[in-house]
């Protein structure tokens, strides 16, 4: 017993050990599939390859699917199916070096690209990425952009040849990443900047406002002429000049700061002060914008750069830390706007009313430099409110509410212009207009009012009912004559109908008798026609029968003839035929028996035998007649 326990004990035994170690190690294998397998997933908007590590051999996974990937010996890559961006020169991709020009300068650019992976392509390729856009794209890029971008120097890639770069460039980038699988969608070069020294300055057109901070104290004001200081609101558009772009140029990293400003402010503050303030307002505007263009454009020149625009927007006076607009402005009262303000208007009648004015004034650049030193720095309460509540307060004093509101209204307007203009003009400032808008009336006379004119609306109602009632007996008046005038010219006219029925029927009995006598003698004609056609088809017909006769006759002589010939020459050819076979059986007698053979039907067969001995009929052989014979013997 303990024999057979060594020999079959499985630790002990090197084949049953061995087989034990197999079992254990498939079982082993087989839970950790069944608990574990090894399957990975690719999301809808995906797809995925499977990259065996052994063959190098790739297979398409569709998106929304799921497939066995095993950890030694699969890979699996996923990839978008949908359009991807990509910007190969971001700031935040760092280690990457500048691209350089024709000349040896340093660009860095702002571009983009949009792409699409082909599956199918993709799938033919050898070393697939895990990284797409790093590993392939990025260095694909970087390569086709630096080799584009050398064969130009920076004047060209600003103006005449940026877009035979930008073209040269997507082709080449579409015809290397189509080698790849890539399908490119769309490339956009955005922005160009020059890199020197460790900075940068972009090479497109910036926007500068030289006076954006005069609310500061960074900036001092511009003079005019006659020693005033004014604001103004102004724009520019530079760049920097691509032809003067070298290394050896020094320039600041602040360029805006430490060359564009200073430039613009002493171009600025030379030509405002060439000019006074009412030039600068009024007629000497764009004289003064194209000046300004002008020197700069010069100036920025000297400097490296290029002058694309300049725009000379509002300008407003300064004065001990005030700045007043030399633009017109509106100036509208609250204190008399209503009747319950606190201060309303009196009317002629003594009545408190309230009226909505708005008066459009402006300083007067004439006067400026005398009266700037006067005014205050609210100038629509310290100055123009008190002159116009002493003006409308007078000039409405004498008109009463009715005519104010109504039928002097145009009157009272003209006169507060007329009588505020010369006042306002001692202080500086130029009346543009006063624009009488809305009045309030005290309730009670309004109500008082209302019921006025309700009074005088049913009035007037009265008045065009009479009216209405007069124009409508008046139109039964024309309407009866109207009625009586149509039956009398419809009578007339039934008449004068009759009469030309009558004159008519007359005209054509006329006409119609000689009618009718011809169509008698036409049917006299016809008649006459007819039985003349009848003869002569009669005529015709029996001529044609005669001819069918004689026809016919000659007809029936002919076959009769051709029947006779026919017979004639039928017994001539049976004659020659009997005579031919008749010196045919002579030569040959036994034909005859032939001939009976082939005549007795067409399913026999013809048989050759000898002749009998006795020169009988040849057939008694075959027949049995000699067999007959024999018997009957």
């Amino acid at each position: 017993m303990s024999e057979i326990r060594e020999r079959f004990h499985p630790f002990k035994a090197g084949a049953n050990r061995r087989k034990t170690l197999v079992l254990a190690l498939a079982l082993g294998l087989g839970w950790m599939l069944w608990s574990h397998p090894p399957v990975e997933s690719v999301a809808e908007e995906q797809f995925g390859l499977r990259v065996n590590r052994i063959t190098g051999g790739a297979r398409l996974i569709e998106g929304g699917s799921e497939a066995w990937v095993w950890p030694l010996l699969h890979q699996l890559h996923a990839y978008s199916t949908a359009d991807q961006t990509f910007a190969p020169f971001a700031a935040d991709r760092i280690g990457l070096d500048p691209l350089q020009s024709a000349d040896g300068l340093s660009v860095w650019i702002e571009a983009s690209l949009q792409y699409r992976v082909d599956p199918t392509r993709l799938a033919e390729q050898a070393d697939l990425p895990s990284d797409l856009q790093k590993d392939w794209l990025q260095p694909i890029v970087e390569q086709q952009l630096r080799a584009e971008f050398a064969r130009y120097t920076m004047a060209e890639l600003l103006t005449d040849k940026r877009q035979a770069v930008f073209q040269s460039a997507s082709a080449a980038l579409q015809s290397a990443l189509s080698q790849r699988g890539i399908e490119l969608r769309a490339f956009q070069i955005d922005g160009l900047a020059l890199h020197h020294q460790g900075t940068q300055w972009t090479l497109h057109e910036r926007a500068y406002k030289p006076m954006a901070d005069a609310d500061s104290h960074a900036f001092a004001p511009l003079l005019s002429k006659d020693g005033l200081s004014v604001y103004a609101d102004m724009s520019m558009r530079y760049a920097l000049d691509a032809e003067q772009l070298t290394l050896t140029q020094q320039m600041p990293r602040d360029l805006q700061g430490q060359v564009v400003d200073p430039q613009a402010r002493d171009i600025l503050g030379k030509a405002f002060a060439r000019y006074t303030l009412h030039e600068i307002y009024n007629d000497k505007r764009q004289q003064l914008q194209d000046d300004i263009r002008k020197e700069l454009a010069s100036g920025l020149k000297a400097k490296g750069f290029v002058l694309n625009g300049f725009l000379l927007g509002d300008v407003s006076l300064l004065h001990l830390g005030m700045q007043f607009s030399l633009h017109d402005r509106i100036f509208r009262p609250q204190r008399s706007a209503s009747v319950s303000a606190d201060a309303p208007l009196q009317t002629s009648e003594g009545l408190s009313i309230g009226v909505e004015l708005a008066i459009r004034y402006a300083l007067d650049t004439e006067t400026l430099a005398e009266t700037v030193l006067n005014l205050p720095a609210d100038v629509d309460n310290q100055r123009v409110a008190p002159l116009v509540d002493g003006v409308i307060y007078r000039v409405l004093s004498s008109y009463s509410a009715r005519e104010i509101f109504s039928s002097k209204r145009s009157d009272v307007q003209q006169e507060i212009v007329k009588t505020l203009a010369p006042l306002m003009q001692r202080d500086g400032l130029v009346l543009r207009s006063v624009t009488l808008g809305n009045i309030d009336l005290p309730r009670d006379y309004k109500a008082g009012m209302d019921r006025v004119l309700q009074t005088e609306l049913q009035n007037e109602q009265m008045k065009y009912t009479l009216q209405l009632k007069e124009k409508e007996v008046r139109q039964s008046e024309l309407q009866a004559e109207a009625e009586k005038v149509r039956r009398e010219k419809q009578a007339e006219a039934a008449a004068r109908e009759q009469v030309i029925a009558a004159k008519a029927q007359e005209e054509a009995m006329r006409h119609v008798l000689p009618f009718k006598q011809q169509q008698v003698e036409q049917k006299k004609l016809e008649a006459e026609a007819d039985r003349l056609s009848r003869i002569k088809t009669a005529e015709g017909v029996a001529e044609a029968r005669k001819i069918e006769a004689a026809g016919e006759a000659e007809s029936r002589q002919k076959l009769a003839d051709a029947e006779a010939y026919r017979m004639e020459r039928l017994g001539k050819v049976a004659s020659a035929q009997l005579e031919r076979d008749g010196a045919l059986i002579d030569r040959y007698p036994l034909m005859i028996q032939k001939t009976l053979a082939d005549k007795l039907s067409d399913k026999v067969q013809v048989i050759i035998a000898p002749p009998p001995a006795d020169g009988g009929f040849i057939g008694n052989t075959l027949l049995g007649a000699n067999d007959e014979k024999r018997g009957r013997r």
